[in-house]
């Protein structure tokens, strides 16, 4: 409950700033991905890999005990602030049909230049649900 209540008073600020960062998180997003250094988040475990065509994306994704209230918390915070920064009309929030029993939420955002993905995944054989955060170049 605490960490809910974390959460919940950062994604609120972190909303009500959005306005004034959404440049910053873009170029975060852009610097990471020209600078061949990989996007650095807090809490999160993040990589930098190759798309199918052959450009950089960053990956990062956060780790938490199977259902955990805290991922959903963290991908709402996140989902909020991408939509207030790219806008609805930059924002693909229907789920996507998967293969698979587990439960899988999906909303992609785009800007000029980046599209990002945000997924909820439960994993029940892992017992884990992650949150992932992926950062590609336009192609």
């Amino acid at each position: 409950m605490r960490h809910s209540l974390a959460l919940a008073t950062i994604s609120a600020t972190l909303v009500a700033q959005t306005a004034l960062a959404c440049d910053a998180q873009v170029e975060t997003i852009h610097a990471a991905q020209t600078s061949g250094q990989p996007l650095v988040l807090e809490g999160a475990a993040c990589q930098r890999s190759l798309t199918l065509a052959g450009s950089s994306q960053d990956v990062c994704y956060w780790t938490y005990t199977y259902r955990e209230s805290r991922a959903q918390d963290r991908f709402d915070m996140w989902s909020q602030a991408l939509l207030a920064c790219y806008g609805a009309e930059n924002a693909n929030l229907s789920d996507q049909p998967v293969n698979h029993p587990d439960s899988y939420t999906l909303h992609r955002f785009q800007s000029d230049t980046t599209e990002i993905s945000l997924s909820l995944k439960d994993k029940a054989g892992l017992g884990q649900t992650l949150v992932f955060l992926q950062a590609a170049p336009k192609p």
